[in-house]
């Protein structure tokens, strides 16, 4: 609605911001709208707690650009060590496991990892490789739904591809990760 050069700005006064609010803690932005945060030090996770709600403090405000109040909205996604990783790849990984499931949930919210984050996570990569052998097996099925006016007369049809998957069974639109497990 802006352009670039707007966003760029607004990008640019909340990297300001963020970094007041971050008061010596690390802050680097990863590119787009993302940025890190490492912060050491502090009873965990009631630091955190306490940053994520300085941040937030001050990246809900609007930001003026030319004659116009921007607003944005602050996801977070947060992982503690040693609790949810005693590595840098882990950390960051569970952390934006956590940012995905926040923004999910509700943009403008914050959520600390949990391990069925990282559960889901691997499902997920298991279906997406899963749906690659499907294609292969032509295990994907195409169905014809008609599509009718109110007195029944048809128009047309959508086409709807379904999985039947050889030990899930049916996979539906908008399947969510709750299949049962495998058998062992």
């Amino acid at each position: 609605m802006h352009g670039h050069s707007a966003g760029d700005r607004f990008l640019k006064e909340i990297g300001r911001r963020l970094t007041l609010a971050c008061d010596g803690a690390f802050l680097a932005r990863l590119g787009g709208d993302e940025f890190t945060i490492v912060l050491s030090g502090g009873a965990q996770p009631a630091a955190a707690e306490e940053l994520c709600k300085r941040l937030a403090s001050v990246a809900d405000a609007p930001v003026r650009i030319d004659d116009y109040d921007v607003d944005g909205s602050f996801t977070v996604g947060v992982s503690i060590f040693p609790q949810h990783g005693s590595d840098i790849d882990t950390l960051v990984a569970n952390a934006e496991a956590a940012l995905y499931r926040a923004k999910a949930e509700q943009r403008g919210t914050i959520r600390f990892f949990e391990p069925a984050m990282d559960r889901h996570i691997r499902e997920k990569r298991v279906l997406q490789g899963e749906i690659a052998v499907a294609l292969e097996r032509n295990e994907l099925e195409l169905y014809f739904q008609p599509q009718a006016m109110t007195g029944g007369e048809v128009f047309g049809f959508e086409v709807l591809v379904r999985w039947r998957h050889p030990v899930r069974g049916w996979c539906l639109p908008g399947y969510s990760f709750h299949w049962p497990k495998r058998p062992a």
